[in-house]
């Protein structure tokens, strides 16, 4: 009985991690990582609008880090905070973008870390 316990509980794990690694990283949305490529997705008004305010939507929505190099080191490339002098905030890989027609609904920023680029 316990080892039929420890078997379905494993299972259960493995079916999890499985899930979570084929759920992709924008599930419902698009992921765009330059205004070209969301150009073969989207509409160009929906991706001006998206990069027009990619570098707010960084800056207020990553960790921030007082040193470029701690930044830097943990994500290749870094931004200028906006509002905390001496801060910086991971540049984003891409952003995770929900639209409704023309209107946006959501863009939430994709980061890499710098070991996986």
């Amino acid at each position: 009985m316990i080892r039929a316990l420890i078997l379905l509980f494993i299972a259960g794990v493995a079916g999890l991690i499985a899930y979570l690694a084929f759920v992709g990283e924008c599930t419902g949305g698009t992921v765009v990582r330059s205004e070209q490529q969301c150009r073969e997705n989207l509409s160009q008004s929906l991706c001006r609008t998206i990069f027009a305010r990619a570098n707010d939507v960084a800056r207020n929505a990553g960790s921030v880090y007082m040193s470029p190099t701690e930044c830097s080191v943990a994500f290749g490339s870094c931004l200028d905070h906006a509002t905390i002098v001496g801060g910086y905030v991971p540049a984003p890989a891409g952003f995770c973008v929900r639209a409704s027609g023309e209107t946006l609904s959501s863009m939430q920023p994709i980061y890499r870390r710098a070991a996986s680029r």
